[in-house]
C-alpha cells in the first residue's frame, strides 16, 4: 500500500514538473466571454497543471472576489488568459478535489506567461483543498 501512494506522488510530482505542454496541448476550459478572462491578444497567458483531478478549478484576478477562471469537474491542464489588475497583481487559486478522501497531498503549477516579462512558475500544495493567493511582485 506505501508503494502504491509513493508511485501515485511520483507521478503527480512528474506531471507538475513537466514542461508545459509536455503532456500534449493544453485545453481551454471556461466560458471564453468570463468576466476577468482577457480574449485574444490582451492579458496574461498561464496554465494550470493538477496531480489530481478537480470538482472546481477557480482562479480570480485582483480582488479574490474577481473571478477570472472557472472550470467544473477535470483534470486539466487548464490554460487561457487573464486580465490582472495593474494596482493589486494578485492571483487567487482555489481548488476542490474530486473524490478528496483526505489523505496525501495535493498539487497545483499555474505558470504565467505576461508579454515583455519572465516567466513565473508556482507550485501549490494542500492536504485538502486548495485556497491560495500569490502575490506577483
Amino acid at each position: 500500500m506505501l508503494a502504491a501512494a509513493l508511485c501515485g506522488c511520483a507521478a503527480g510530482l512528474w506531471r507538475l514538473t513537466a514542461a508545459p505542454g509536455a503532456g500534449g496541448a493544453a485545453a481551454v476550459a471556461g466560458p471564453a466571454a468570463a468576466p476577468g478572462v482577457a480574449t485574444g491578444g490582451h492579458g496574461v497567458a498561464f496554465e494550470l497543471v493538477l496531480s489530481h483531478p478537480a470538482r472546481t478549478v477557480r482562479l480570480a484576478a485582483g480582488p479574490a472576489d474577481r473571478v477570472a477562471f472557472e472550470a467544473g469537474p477535470g483534470a486539466g491542464p487548464f490554460a487561457g488568459r487573464l486580465r490582472l489588475d495593474a494596482s493589486r497583481r494578485q492571483v487567487w487559486v482555489d481548488i476542490t478535489w474530486l473524490g478528496d478522501d483526505g489523505g496525501g497531498r495535493r498539487f497545483a503549477k499555474l505558470v504565467l506567461e505576461a508579454p515583455g516579462e519572465p516567466t513565473r512558475v508556482r507550485t501549490f500544495d494542500a492536504a485538502g483543498e486548495l485556497s491560495h493567493v500569490w502575490e506577483l511582485d
